[in-house]
């Protein structure tokens, strides 16, 4: 799945940092897996966790169905402050992921066509970071399809 989840990568940040009404509130803070440390907040992060292909005759891959963790993630002081301010976020991300389809995306010297994504589940959660801090995260699980060409 290597080079197909870079695909899906590529295409989601491409998607997102250059998106002119997340702008505003991200300033390009998008990153996937991980965001570096003393990033500033809110930021979003777009995680791949897991996939599959579908294949046709003799094993032959024809699709691969991309499953994707979206979040708007904040920090809060010792637990304090909500999810609200991250919904404005949230919902852009779904406005401009699900339902798109049609994309090409160029890796290296491969292409790929994104055939579409849709939002699988929703997502809302709290983390306690290393230093202490605590971190909302709101956003969904997205399924993306993904064809080499």
């Amino acid at each position: 799945m290597g080079a197909t989840t870079l695909s899906a990568d590529a295409w989601l940040y491409g998607l997102l940092a250059n998106d002119s009404i997340l702008q505003a509130p991200l300033a390009g803070r998008v990153y996937v897996d991980v965001a570096p440390q003393g990033a500033v907040y809110p930021l979003v992060i777009i995680r791949c966790t897991g996939g599959s292909d579908v294949l046709g005759s003799a094993g032959t891959r024809v699709v691969t169905r991309l499953e994707y963790q979206i979040t708007a993630v904040r920090r809060v002081d010792r637990g304090v402050g909500g999810f609200a301010d991250l919904q404005t976020i949230a919902d852009r991300v779904d406005d401009l992921v699900a339902g798109v389809a049609g994309s090409i995306v160029t890796v290296g010297t491969r292409q790929y066509a994104v055939h579409g994504a849709y939002r699988r589940a929703p997502l809302q959660y709290t983390t306690v970071e290393s230093d202490g801090t605590v971190a909302r995260h709101l956003g969904g699980d997205y399924v993306i399809i993904v064809e080499e060409l």
